[in-house]
């Protein structure tokens, strides 16, 4: 009996010390799991943080790298095309008028369309995910056309604005002429020490940096480039005459814009004109916003930044000012759900903009770009 009770004493004593180390156990277990989730957020934040920010950075550079030679045509510049009454600089093009307004414009600098109910003390509320492009051309305007351009119909999301820029090719290596160009006598060739990058069928510029002209080459080989293009007026004639050692080089539009993208959130998207292509360039961008510095007496002193829409003549333009709101990659927690009440808004250029309820970081990058050719 003695050893029976011995027995059930110590089974009863094996008992408490195996529920004092399933306790134990489970306490660590818990410390861990809570340690885990909570390395896990901090980790989710700081993904979120660096996408936010790097996505952010690379938009505008795309954008601050194009606008600020924006104008700029081989020695020349559009910008400077308000002096004309002077004698002191022009700007030709020779290229046919595009199918909808914004194609083939070489002799504006800028151009651009404003969303509907933004600019200063305006709002726009951003959709969820899935986003969908708004079809209603109607929704933008600029100062000499109602409505979003054909080109970009059903492709932009709504209430965000749209950046033209049109310049010679960043980077591109400039040619030169050999021969003097005459014009009025049916000359379509010009002679130069080289084509470089330039191809057929692409849209190039001649200056002698007091006058430019753009075309669309017709052949481009050997030492000789020729005018007559598909698109081109008057039988590829320049309309002026060029000398030795005039400059020629492939000039380009690109239009920069927020639209859908492949991760069903918006994207920073352009479209080249050379090419014809539309390109996502940086993902989750959901905002953008555009003013444009005018300088309309005095070349380089900017006297009021305006929306699109309130812009007369886009070679007055000197300075644009942008704004985006980046958000971090859809389908990663990064912040606390809010509520309706604690949602924060976000001040692009003085447009309220409101994000969606979810658990997305967001963050509102802004720059000032001046324009390196305007008034030359």
């Amino acid at each position: 009996m003695r050893r029976l009770g011995q027995r059930a004493v110590q089974a009863g004593m094996t008992m408490i010390e195996l529920l004092i180390a399933l306790g134990l156990s489970i306490l660590v277990i818990g410390a861990a799991l809570s340690l885990f989730m909570a390395n896990r957020n901090t980790a989710s934040t700081s993904t979120a943080v660096s996408a936010v920010s790097d996505n952010g950075r690379i938009a505008l550079d795309f954008l601050a790298d194009s606008v600020r030679s924006g104008g700029y045509m081989a020695c020349n510049a559009t910008n400077n095309l308000r002096q004309i009454a002077t004698g002191t600089t022009r700007q030709l093009s020779i290229v046919s008028p595009g199918a909808t307004p914004v194609q083939r414009n070489y002799i504006e600098a800028f151009g651009g369309f404003e969303g509907a109910g933004t600019g200063p003390g305006g709002a726009v509320n951003i959709a969820a995910i899935p986003v969908a492009p708004d079809a209603n051309p109607a929704d933008w305007s600029n100062f000499n056309v109602a409505g979003l351009d054909g080109l970009l119909a059903g492709r932009v999301t709504q209430g965000s604005d749209v950046l033209v820029v049109r310049e010679s090719l960043p980077q591109a290596i400039p040619i030169y002429t050999t021969a003097p160009y005459i014009t009025g006598v049916g000359q379509i060739a010009l002679t130069v020490n080289s084509v470089g990058t330039i191809v057929a069928g692409e849209y190039a510029v001649i200056s002698d940096c007091v006058v430019s002209t753009a075309f669309q080459v017709a052949t481009a080989a050997g030492a000789t480039i020729t005018t007559n293009g598909p698109q081109d007026l008057f039988g590829g004639d320049l309309s002026w005459n060029y000398d030795i050692t005039d400059t020629i080089t492939p000039v380009d539009m690109t239009i920069y814009f927020v639209g859908p993208g492949r991760d069903t959130d918006s994207s920073l998207w352009s479209y080249d004109e050379n090419t014809a292509a539309f390109q996502e360039l940086v993902p989750d961008v959901e905002n953008m916003q555009v003013l444009y510095g005018v300088a309309p007496t005095t070349p380089n002193q900017v006297t009021q930044y305006v929306t699109a829409n309130a812009v007369q003549d886009f070679n007055q333009v000197v300075s644009v000012k942008v704004a985006v709101l980046v958000a971090s990659p859809p389908g990663q927690a990064a912040v606390t759900l809010p509520t309706l009440a604690t949602v924060q808004a976000f001040s692009l250029l003085e447009t309220i903009v409101n994000p969606p309820l979810d658990t997305r970081l967001r963050k509102a990058l802004y720059t000032t770009i001046a324009v390196r050719n305007a008034a030359l």
